[in-house]
């Protein structure tokens, strides 16, 4: 095609191609052909494209550029949000969540579920919180300290306790509909931390036999594997999908009605892929709203024990809540979030 171009051969021409592929030799080759006619660049899921490897191979051949996202600001990363403005341009057009939920998407009910440490994982925390606090001084330390790498390794062991806590296992089969032929088109979100929580699901999906498909980096690496699982799900056959975070972006089936969240990251865009698995509306099978299970551990906090990074994490989970309280349907209902929401604002406000 770029070749057509560059002959002269043709005047238009459409090539798709993958953010990786804008990196690699046919960069070049759009270079050439972009002396002849002006070429325009529309950059699906163009958050993606603010990171280094894009940054530091990104052509200027492109005359025309168009970036389409439902998160274009890169959260945490300012630089690559400020690149993006730079290369592709302001926001020209902005389609928010409220407003496309009852329009293009349908209304959601969201259920939030509180999950507690079983003993030996409070036993684990309060261990790791001791030693955090033991180190907190190296928080301010430079990244190449070791005592502040040894700091973040303890944070990570420590989120990764409320990640996989195995109460989120007992609390999915309380929220899964007592008869299995209720349970339809479901997307099931697991940590990408611990292998086992996965596993256990799986399991737990077996004794209750319901019929279920992993979808994991194994599973997308089979073209034809992919497309049967995906069929399956969408035809009803298959009534539940267990992953990682594999589904969180390119994943598109219309008909999908559930999701339960076992595993959140504190990133926003993360969130709003995730509903968007399951708002999108689906004629084919007059599906009129979407239901989303979350579900929170909020450890036992002594008063003074309320580190930097516990912060950040009551933090991060009061504004996952709220996000997705805010816009559901049943988020000021008595028997809804509300009570978990006030508890994390009472946790920020005893750290000021």
């Amino acid at each position: 095609m770029l070749r057509n171009l560059r002959l002269g051969i043709s005047k238009n021409e459409v090539l798709i191609v993958t953010h990786a592929a804008l990196k690699s030799d046919l960069a070049d080759d759009i270079d050439k052909a972009s002396s002849r006619v002006p070429i325009m660049l529309i950059g699906d899921e163009v958050h993606n494209l603010g990171s280094s490897g894009f940054k530091e191979a990104a052509r200027e051949s492109f005359k025309y550029r168009l970036g389409l996202s439902a998160t274009a600001v890169r959260q945490f990363d300012e630089d690559g949000t400020a690149f993006l403005t730079d290369y592709f341009g302001p926001v020209v057009y902005d389609f928010p969540l409220d407003a496309a939920i009852g329009n293009c998407l349908v209304p959601y009910e969201y259920h939030v579920h509180r999950v507690v440490l079983d003993e030996n994982e409070e036993e684990a925390w309060s261990e790791l919180t001791h030693q955090i606090r033991q180190l907190a001084y190296a928080a301010e330390l430079p990244d190449t300290a070791k005592e502040k790498e040894r700091w973040k390794l303890l944070c990570l062991q420590r989120r990764r306790i409320v990640e996989s806590a195995s109460g989120k296992i007992a609390a999915l089969a309380q929220s899964l509909p007592k008869d299995r032929e209720d349970i339809k088109r479901s997307l099931v979100f697991c940590t990408d931390k611990d292998p086992e929580q996965l596993l256990a699901v799986n399991a737990l999906l077996t004794r209750r036999s319901i019929n279920f498909h992993q979808v994991t980096a194994e599973e997308t690496a089979s073209k034809q594997l992919l497309v049967n699982i995906v069929d399956s799900f969408s035809d009803g056959s298959l009534q539940i999908l267990t992953s990682k975070r594999v589904l969180d972006e390119g994943f598109n089936i219309p008909q999908t009605e559930t999701a339960y969240l076992l595993a959140s990251n504190t990133v926003r865009r993360q969130w709003i892929q995730r509903l968007g698995r399951v708002l999108r509306s689906s004629p084919a099978t007059n599906k009129d709203h979407a239901i989303i299970h979350d579900y929170i551990v909020i450890p036992k906090v002594n008063d003074g024990e309320i580190d930097n990074d516990l912060a950040s994490l009551i933090k991060g989970e009061y504004e996952r809540v709220s996000f997705f309280s805010k816009l559901s349907s049943n988020g000021l209902e008595k028997n809804g979030s509300l009570s978990i929401i006030s508890e994390l604002i009472s946790l920020m406000e005893n750290n000021k």
